[in-house]
């Protein structure tokens, strides 16, 4: 029971810790982490004093599985962040790529590649093309992709140019997601009180009948 009870967390002036690690020097996940590691030594030390509270006919097993629970929960996060950070480092396109753009496409003319060899004043934000405009070919960039923007090149005049991503559509997504896991959240959340509700009603008729039996 001791040994138990010193690997609980302690408090020091420089921030929490536990045992030589100080949790101010690690990033998020570490901390994550460890405090769910910090969560299985504290339902250790419930268990432990379970079984030292036998003999008395006491009861502590509610506050080991609201623990418990708590760190199922913090465990499912952390695995949802890693694996959502993953999903977006693959999907997304990084800013700092050049722009795929192929000489070999048809449709396409000389000018409507002046960026490559002149200067270039971006007119518009980068744009979704139509259904108008892929089903007319104009601009002849919406034939080949998804995206266009409209430049001004110092020599050629204004064209049209593909681009990678939609800032604003790219925000409305990013929202939606995010709304999206707020629902879920809050379900889960509701679920989970509700639940934890049903189990301490449970326990409380448990102690009832034990009392009223040693009665």
């Amino acid at each position: 029971m001791d040994w138990v009870l010193d690997k609980v967390v302690d408090q020091s002036d420089c921030g929490a810790s536990i045992g030589n690690t100080k949790i101010t020097d690690l990033v998020f996940a570490d901390d994550a982490v460890i405090f769910a590691e910090s969560l299985e030594v504290l339902v250790m030390a419930l268990e432990a004093l379970h079984e030292e509270a036998k003999p008395l006919g006491l009861e502590v097993s509610w506050l080991k599985t609201k623990v418990q629970v708590f760190g199922d929960l913090l465990d499912e996060a952390v695995q949802l962040s890693v694996l959502v950070l993953i999903v977006e480092n693959e999907l997304t396109p990084s800013d700092t790529r050049p722009h795929t753009h192929t000489t070999a496409l048809p449709n396409t003319t000389l000018k409507e590649y002046c960026w490559m060899r002149e200067e270039v004043k971006e007119l518009e934000e980068c744009q979704p093309c139509t259904a108008f405009e892929t089903t007319s070919s104009n601009p002849s960039v919406c034939v080949s992709a998804k995206y266009r923007q409209k430049i001004h090149c110092s020599k050629t005049g204004e064209v049209y140019r593909k681009c990678d991503r939609v800032m604003w559509l790219e925000e409305r997504h990013f929202w939606t997601f995010e709304a999206m896991m707020a629902m879920v959240g809050m379900v889960a959340g509701f679920a989970t009180m509700a639940r934890q509700k049903i189990l301490d009603h449970r326990i409380v008729q448990r102690i009832q009948r034990q009392v009223a039996a040693g009665v």
